[in-house]
């Protein structure tokens, strides 16, 4: 991996430091809606980025999509700027906004979402910290519509927003952690995800799931597509993700048949060791059981 050192621009070693420890410097920036950042300091960043993005593709299943440079690079640019001010907090809402407020420069697809993906998997920690510091904070809002936009790199993460339009429009809604179901008289307006950028990419549907089964996200599983391969990557086995199994069955019950679309997608757990579920035996025998499966039906 590329070595850090202090002279590096602080970009790189943001980027170094995201990758080995997860913990980071960021400076104070400002900006107007464009990018605050030197052009020297945007490539190095970017090289030293697609060299960890080079480790990165060996470890996932099947074939991963090419690289993006400019996709990847917008993504590290806004969580590096996002992550600025979380740490600093006199910047005014409107710079804030205007910061951060450049759209990705490309459409969704399969290499754009594993590009941008490369530094928006992070989202959901940057998200949980926002919340937790100031739940009003501005900033919550933007993370949350990014999250809502790149459906592959947030799982997990917080839904501070109401899953349903239900109620007094003007009140508050209370911050949903993604493990809990809402009532059931709340859920006709359970958020939509949009897959369509990565969803036909079996690399990218195998890591989404495996998200899902770890993060125990079940907001994801309003997708009858999504739904049914947890339930097939699962198989006889519900009992390792029993939040995932049982909102499966409850749907299922709910609308009197289970998900019937057919899809080929299986998982390899090792691609999202994100989270802090790393050491759980359950979680292991479940990879084995999850790789067993994808290697007899795939082989």
């Amino acid at each position: 991996m590329p070595s850090l050192s202090r002279t590096d621009p602080p970009l790189v070693r943001f980027v170094s430091q995201l990758w080995e420890s997860g913990r980071v410097e960021v400076p104070e920036l400002t900006g107007n809606g464009s990018s605050p950042l030197g052009v020297e300091e945007l490539n190095a960043a970017e090289e030293v980025l697609h060299r960890y993005e080079a480790g990165f593709r060996e470890q996932l299943p099947g074939d991963p999509p090419e690289w993006n440079s400019s996709a990847a690079l917008w993504g590290l640019e806004m969580l590096y700027q996002a992550s600025s001010f979380l740490l600093h907090r006199d910047a005014s809402v409107e710079v804030l906004r205007n910061s951060l407020s450049r759209p990705c420069p490309e459409k969704p697809s399969a290499g754009v979402c594993y590009s941008v993906d490369l530094s928006f998997r992070f989202l959901p920690d940057l998200q949980r910290m926002v919340t937790e510091i100031a739940r009003n904070d501005p900033l919550c809002d933007i993370l949350e519509t990014w999250g809502m936009e790149w459906p592959l790199s947030s799982v997990g993460g917080p839904i501070r927003r109401s899953i349903v339009a239900l109620g007094d429009p003007a009140q508050e809604p209370p911050v949903r952690n993604t493990t809990e179901l809402p009532p059931s008289n709340e859920r006709r307006g359970e958020i939509v995800w949009d897959l369509s950028g990565f969803w036909e990419h079996e690399t990218l549907r195998r890591v989404y799931l495996d998200r899902i089964l770890i993060a125990k996200d079940l907001s994801r599983l309003n997708d009858p597509r999504v739904a049914l391969a947890a339930r097939e990557a699962l198989g006889n086995y519900p009992s390792l993700a029993t939040e995932v199994a049982w909102k499966i069955e409850s749907d299922g019950k709910e609308a009197g048949k289970h998900p019937t679309e057919s899809s080929s997608i299986s998982t390899d757990a090792t691609v999202a060791n994100r989270g802090n579920n790393r050491d759980d035996a359950s979680l292991q025998e479940l990879i084995v059981i999850l790789n067993r499966t994808w290697l007899r039906k795939y082989k």
